[in-house]
């Protein structure tokens, strides 16, 4: 594997940032995966020439596995929204529809009670 080459770095304007995250996602997980790529190399090096693995190698391909699991959000469980503003129906809209449900359901107990 050859040295990674400087890559032109382009200026994001604020109001554009996230238009912009997947293709930075993107090019930080390439990254990622370069170097870890590097550590992998190291570590089989050293077993293949029947040296002791610098723990360093491993330590670094331990973080940068943290890193990526970070990257996809590996961590947090699958549906979990972190921004309620960011939610397909605002809880106001979700509150009055439990209201109304819970008014429709003590209604109907209320008239199977009355009969």
């Amino acid at each position: 594997m050859g040295a990674m080459e400087p890559v032109p770095v382009e200026e994001i304007p604020e109001e554009s940032l996230s238009e912009h995250a997947p293709r930075v996602r993107a090019l930080v997980i390439r990254r990622l995966e370069a170097l870890y790529e590097l550590t992998q190399t190291q570590i089989h090096l050293a077993e293949e020439k029947g040296r002791p693995v610098d723990p360093r190698w491993a330590e670094l391909g331990l973080r940068i596995t943290r890193e990526v699991s970070s990257q996809y959000r590996l961590a947090k469980p699958s549906g979990v929204v972190d921004d309620p503003d960011a939610l397909p129906v605002p809880l106001d809209v979700i509150h009055d529809q439990l209201r109304e449900l819970e008014t429709k359901l003590s209604g109907g107990d209320a008239a199977r009670s009355a009969a």
